[in-house]
């Protein structure tokens, strides 16, 4: 998020090596979406991260929210940011509301 992409999906894709668990794929989903690679990132999420067509926390919400605006699915990235906004974990109502902040409504993926 801090605008060094390249050297993040870098470290992401070696997370994963290392530690192939939720949260490195989760990373690595972020990662690729906010390099604009929307269908990558969907499906590392849909086949890594979600069960049964979901996520299991609010950090995870926010990074399913930025998969959604990345392809294009700004109504499910909003509502995504919303539960993370609301929720108890103040990390995840931090990035949802960075993330809404930085991508709003009016502009494309």
């Amino acid at each position: 998020m801090d605008g060094q992409l390249k050297e993040g999906l870098v470290e992401s894709r070696e997370a994963v090596e290392l530690q192939p668990n939720r949260s490195s794929y989760d990373t690595l989903a972020m990662a690729l979406a906010l390099s604009g690679q929307g269908k990558e990132a969907l499906q590392i999420e849909t086949e890594h991260v979600m069960i049964d067509g979901d996520v299991t926390d609010n950090s995870q919400r926010a990074t399913l929210g930025m998969v959604y605006y990345a392809v294009g699915r700004n109504q499910d990235a909003y509502r995504q940011w919303e539960m993370a906004r609301n929720s108890s974990e103040v990390p995840a109502q931090k990035l949802a509301t960075e993330l809404e902040a930085k991508y709003p409504s009016s502009t494309a993926p």
